[in-house]
């Protein structure tokens, strides 16, 4: 099969084209970063430049973090809802047969446990954009026939991930500052809560989907309720130190974030996919993928 994969570069990615080059997929990537099989960039450029054959895009390609689109909102509107449309032109250029959308569970706002037919409530651009990307994809399958996938993700971390940037992701940031630091900055409320799930399990949802019969909408998250602090805790443990040789710092929060979000798994479980690694057995994993990156851990 000729998949093509948009960000697939980015820490989802890069997992899942390595995933798929195993079941012997023939695999073309999408991305800004030069080791690409296209460097293209998905909100102005003409996408039509890739020539082969698709049968199926996975579209994953995004500004992905909320604070960023409070700090440049026209670049996050560019990004994520020009790119997503002209993704979707592709699709229908390429006459392909399904495309398999990675959201977000910002959509959802705060929700202690969200199902798929909660109530949308974006707090954030980011969130107003990928939600857009969701609509684009249903209108456009109507319209030209393909099957489509969304993907609501929750808090994914895991090797792959950009630990340069302090920003992309709550697991990375208090991972890299622990092993660096004896101080780690929280934005907000230690009680906020977060779903975090390992980049595998995301993975495994994304192949299993290339075999669903029918377009529809899932939850990709874990379930479980992990507080800030419990998240810190958690790092601090693996890490084999002592809570009481950290310092903690609220920094203040930003625009945008969410109190707490946990997803209703259900639906998806029901499909077959499980959870496979527990918030411990994936630190394990990342904080060890970081050790051996920690040239690249910004200052």
């Amino acid at each position: 099969m000729n998949i093509l994969v948009t960000g697939g570069l980015g820490l989802i990615g890069s997992n899942l084209v390595e995933k798929l080059r195993l079941e012997n997929h023939n695999v073309i990537t999408l991305d800004l970063k030069p080791e690409a099989d296209y460097v293209l960039d998905i909100s102005k450029d003409d996408l039509s430049q890739i020539k082969e054959d698709i049968d199926v895009i996975y579209h994953l390609a995004a500004q992905p973090f909320g604070r960023g689109s409070e700090e440049d909102p026209f670049k996050d509107l560019d990004f994520n809802t020009k790119g997503t449309l002209n993704v979707c032109y592709l699709a229908k250029l390429k006459n392909v047969s399904q495309v398999i959308y990675t959201s977000t569970m910002a959509v959802y706002g705060d929700n202690e446990y969200a199902w798929e037919d909660s109530n949308l409530d974006p707090l954030s651009n980011y969130a107003v954009s990928k939600l857009y990307g969701e609509f684009c994809i249903k209108k456009f399958a109507k319209e030209v026939g393909f099957k489509y996938t969304i993907f609501r993700v929750w808090n994914t971390y895991g090797p792959g991930q950009d630990i340069s940037n302090p920003f992309k992701g709550v697991v990375s940031a208090f991972c890299t500052q622990a092993i660096k630091n004896n101080k780690i900055n929280v934005t907000g409320s230690l009680e906020r809560f977060r779903d975090i799930i390992y980049v595998d399990d995301v993975v495994n949802a994304l192949k299993m989907s290339l075999t669903f019969e029918n377009s529809d909408t899932f939850n990709l998250s874990t379930g479980i309720k992990t507080t800030i602090q419990e998240l810190i805790d958690t790092i601090i443990k693996v890490l084999g130190k002592n809570k009481e040789s950290y310092i903690i710092e609220n920094v203040g929060g930003h625009i945008g974030d969410q109190q707490g979000c946990v997803g209703n798994n259900k639906k998806l479980m029901r499909k077959g996919w499980e959870v496979k690694y527990d918030l411990e057995t994936g630190l394990n994993k990342f904080i060890e993928y970081i050790k051996n990156n920690e040239h690249n851990i910004s200052k």
